[in-house]
């Protein structure tokens, strides 16, 4: 994130975005819950999406 453009992941709403510190390295994390139609995305560590 840092900054950077942001990136559509799907075209509808999320049900939940929340943060926190997933792995417990002092970083927080963004959880994004698209609902049972694409799921839980995670964005860890300033990397890449996972789902």
């Amino acid at each position: 994130m840092n900054n950077s453009t942001w990136v559509e992941l799907y075209s509808i709403d999320p049900e939940i975005i929340t943060t926190g510190d997933m792995d417990g390295n002092g970083q927080y994390d963004v959880t994004i819950d698209f609902g049972d139609f694409c799921g839980i995305w995670v964005f860890m560590n300033n990397s890449t999406w996972t789902r």
